[in-house]
């Protein structure tokens, strides 16, 4: 939102740490019975989940360029908040 770009490196470790932390929380949520569904279930939303996040930002890019960019990633923080907060 603030077109600081970080080090490839450093943005793939920071996503890494949450990734890891955000998949041990559902992981704890999976039923005693039936995990491996629960897990392909899951797996196959972050796939659709991804390329609709994929797809939003290119058609973003093409249509308001950076600027588009940043509006989307503040609106992505500002849901976020909420979520957390509404928690």
């Amino acid at each position: 939102m603030a077109a600081v770009r970080l080090p490839s490196i450093a943005a793939v470790a920071v996503a890494g740490l949450f990734a890891v932390f955000h998949g041990y929380a559902h992981a704890l949520e999976a039923p005693a019975s039936g995990a491996g569904a629960y897990i392909l279930g899951f797996l196959a939303a972050t796939t659709l989940l991804q390329a609709a996040g994929l797809g939003l930002c290119w058609v973003v890019r093409w249509a308001a360029g950076d600027l588009g960019m940043r509006a989307l990633g503040g609106i992505t923080m500002a849901g976020g908040a909420l979520v957390l907060a509404a928690t």
